[in-house]
Protein backbone atom coordinates (compact mmCIF):
# COMPACT_ATOMS: atom_id res chain seq x y z
CA UNK A 1 0.00 0.00 0.00
CA UNK A 2 2.66 2.50 0.85
CA UNK A 3 4.68 2.08 -2.50
CA UNK A 4 1.33 2.42 -4.27
CA UNK A 5 0.37 5.73 -2.69
CA UNK A 6 4.11 7.00 -3.37
CA UNK A 7 3.83 6.28 -7.00
CA UNK A 8 0.23 7.84 -6.88
CA UNK A 9 1.50 11.28 -5.54
CA UNK A 10 4.40 11.42 -8.13
CA UNK A 11 2.24 10.80 -10.69
CA UNK A 12 -0.41 12.93 -9.83
CA UNK A 13 2.91 15.60 -9.54
CA UNK A 14 2.34 19.40 -8.62
CA UNK A 15 -1.16 19.03 -8.71
CA UNK A 16 -1.87 16.57 -5.85
CA UNK A 17 -2.86 18.87 -3.19
CA UNK A 18 -5.48 20.64 -5.56
CA UNK A 19 -6.81 17.11 -6.00
CA UNK A 20 -10.76 16.93 -4.14
CA UNK A 21 -13.50 14.55 -4.41
CA UNK A 22 -16.98 14.46 -3.06
CA UNK A 23 -18.13 10.97 -0.72
CA UNK A 24 -20.66 9.27 -2.20
CA UNK A 25 -22.12 8.28 1.59
CA UNK A 26 -22.08 11.58 3.17
CA UNK A 27 -21.51 14.05 -0.12
CA UNK A 28 -18.44 15.87 1.37
CA UNK A 29 -15.40 16.77 -0.35
CA UNK A 30 -11.96 15.64 0.54
CA UNK A 31 -8.52 16.41 -0.72
CA UNK A 32 -6.26 13.84 -2.18
CA UNK A 33 -3.50 14.51 -0.04
CA UNK A 34 -5.49 14.55 3.13
CA UNK A 35 -6.85 11.29 2.47
CA UNK A 36 -3.01 9.98 2.45
CA UNK A 37 -1.99 11.78 5.12
CA UNK A 38 -5.26 9.73 7.20
CA UNK A 39 -4.23 6.20 5.23
CA UNK A 40 -0.64 7.08 6.55
CA UNK A 41 -1.61 7.42 10.79
CA UNK A 42 -4.10 4.02 10.08
CA UNK A 43 -1.07 2.24 8.70
CA UNK A 44 1.24 3.45 10.76
CA UNK A 45 0.82 0.79 13.81
CA UNK A 46 0.84 -2.12 10.95
CA UNK A 47 4.02 -0.44 9.50
CA UNK A 48 5.58 -0.85 12.84
CA UNK A 49 4.67 -4.31 13.22
CA UNK A 50 6.39 -5.54 10.33
CA UNK A 51 9.26 -3.37 10.61
CA UNK A 52 8.65 -1.54 7.55
CA UNK A 53 7.65 2.33 8.72
CA UNK A 54 10.46 3.31 6.31
CA UNK A 55 8.56 3.30 3.36
CA UNK A 56 5.53 5.38 5.10
CA UNK A 57 8.76 7.81 6.57
CA UNK A 58 9.45 8.49 2.70
CA UNK A 59 5.65 8.97 1.64
CA UNK A 60 5.16 11.48 4.47
CA UNK A 61 8.55 13.05 3.94
CA UNK A 62 7.19 13.67 0.16
CA UNK A 63 4.11 15.37 1.47
CA UNK A 64 6.36 17.86 3.81
CA UNK A 65 8.34 18.49 1.19
CA UNK A 66 6.99 18.34 -2.32
CA UNK A 67 7.46 15.80 -4.91
CA UNK A 68 9.87 16.63 -7.72
CA UNK A 69 7.81 17.59 -9.99
CA UNK A 70 6.99 20.53 -7.57
CA UNK A 71 10.80 20.71 -7.00
CA UNK A 72 11.82 21.04 -10.69
CA UNK A 73 9.26 23.70 -11.42
CA UNK A 74 10.81 25.66 -8.72
CA UNK A 75 14.11 25.31 -9.63
CA UNK A 76 13.22 26.19 -13.33
CA UNK A 77 10.98 29.32 -12.30
CA UNK A 78 14.22 30.28 -10.30
CA UNK A 79 16.65 29.67 -13.33
CA UNK A 80 14.71 29.91 -16.07
CA UNK A 81 17.13 27.29 -17.45
CA UNK A 82 16.20 23.74 -18.72
CA UNK A 83 20.21 22.80 -18.44
CA UNK A 84 20.56 23.98 -15.28
CA UNK A 85 17.10 22.30 -14.12
CA UNK A 86 18.68 19.03 -16.16
CA UNK A 87 22.30 19.61 -14.04
CA UNK A 88 20.58 20.03 -10.62
CA UNK A 89 18.46 17.03 -11.46
CA UNK A 90 21.15 14.86 -11.70
CA UNK A 91 23.19 16.19 -8.81
CA UNK A 92 19.86 15.52 -6.43
CA UNK A 93 20.05 11.77 -8.03
CA UNK A 94 23.78 11.51 -7.16
CA UNK A 95 22.59 13.02 -3.59
CA UNK A 96 24.99 15.73 -3.85
CA UNK A 97 21.53 18.25 -3.31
Amino acid sequence: MARWLHIVLLQIGRDADRISYPYAASGQRSGLVDDVRATLESVRPHAAALACEEGLERIAETLRAGNDARWMSDVYARSESLPDLVYRQAERWRGLR
